[in-house]
């Protein structure tokens, strides 16, 4: 296997990419795949150990142990994007906020998801957007420029998410320029279709 190839299949490494621009993303991957340091900062917002109970049990019955997914790891995801199912999480549920380089070989103290307890992740949001986000976060790690770029201000994510959810995601400032570039253009498309269809409904309309 390639670096290049190692690092599209096997590290969140797409996913941080996926909201840059072409040529920065060139950037930023021969960078790493020749072994240097890049310093894009942030790229990648918060990430902690998350794991589906479903996917879990199929890794058990597939290969006899289970394997932690990318997909699960990602900035604001807390549903299992096959699945539909809420992610677990060790609680407290410590997140990391991680640069990019960090984020090559994310390891997670050498334990897998069937050696712990964790208990679901809950968001004040409606699951459908809770999901969206989740579908969104996964095909960045598959389609390397695949997101619209679409980019709403922060007043409106607020709108939609709520504080919360944002500070789950490592989005905590007001200026949207500083946010994780995929994780700010996943957010801004949900909440455009959201907001699309709902007329320019509040958060507290779309709360469980």
């Amino acid at each position: 296997m390639s670096p290049r190839d190692l690092l599209w299949s096997h590290s969140l490494v797409p996913y941080g990419v996926a909201g840059l621009p072409p040529a920065v993303s060139r950037r930023v991957l021969n960078a790493l795949t020749l072994g240097r340091e890049v310093h894009e900062s942030p790229l990648l917002g918060k990430i902690g150990r998350h794991w589906c109970e479903v996917c879990l049990r199929h890794d058990l019955a597939a290969y006899g142990e289970p394997y932690w997914h990318r997909s699960h790891l990602l900035p604001g995801v807390t549903t299992c994007h096959l699945h539909g199912t809420a992610l677990l999480h060790v609680a407290p549920g410590r997140l990391v906020r991680a640069p990019i380089h960090r984020a090559v070989s994310y390891w997670i103290r050498g334990e897998l998801p069937d050696e712990l307890t964790g208990q679901p992740l809950r968001m004040p949001i409606s699951w459908r957007l809770e999901h969206q986000i989740a579908r969104w976060s996964a095909s960045a790690l598959k389609e390397r420029r695949g997101l619209p770029a679409a980019i709403l201000p922060a007043d409106e994510l607020h709108r939609v998410f709520g504080p919360v959810l944002l500070r789950h995601v490592g989005c905590t400032s007001d200026l949207t320029s500083t946010w994780p570039p995929t994780t700010l253009r996943i957010l801004s498309v949900v909440a455009a279709r959201h907001l699309a269809k709902a007329g320019g409904a509040t958060q507290l309309e779309i709360f469980f």
